[in-house]
């Protein structure tokens, strides 16, 4: 299987050994992430580590801070919304993942951390989910 390797990843977590994990892998398959605001735009798709309150004071010092957060299912999602008050007014949206747009790693059955590449704008492919 082809994807985006490691090495071609560019991130803010480039002085990371092991990052994305070696455990994350390319692949077709749609996962669901909630919107706090309900709005698809490119800023809902940042890890922490490239807030600007991060960004300006330290260096990113864990792999995790760098990925997106996903889920599986939108059942996951939908009880993200129910357990976090600050995603209390959410919504789900449906993100179409290719083998091509970053590295995933499955680190429980409802969460999964997504590490795209720079410059790729996952609005692309991300979907309204009833």
């Amino acid at each position: 299987m082809s994807g985006v390797q490691n090495s071609t990843l560019k991130l803010i977590c480039d002085h990371l050994t092991d990052c994305p994990h070696k455990s994350s892998v390319s692949k077709n398959q749609d996962y669901f992430r909630v919107m706090k605001d309900g709005v698809i735009k490119k800023e809902n798709f940042i890890g922490t580590a490239y807030l600007p309150s991060a960004v300006k004071n330290k260096t990113p010092e864990n792999c995790e801070t760098c990925a997106v957060s996903i889920n599986p299912t939108p059942a996951d999602a939908q009880n993200l919304i129910q357990v976090i008050p600050a995603f209390r007014r959410g919504t789900i949206i449906k993100l179409e993942i290719k083998i091509d747009h970053g590295r995933i790693h499955d680190n429980t059955t409802y969460h999964a951390n997504w590490w795209h590449p720079q410059g790729f704008d996952p609005t692309t492919i991300a979907r309204s989910h009833p």
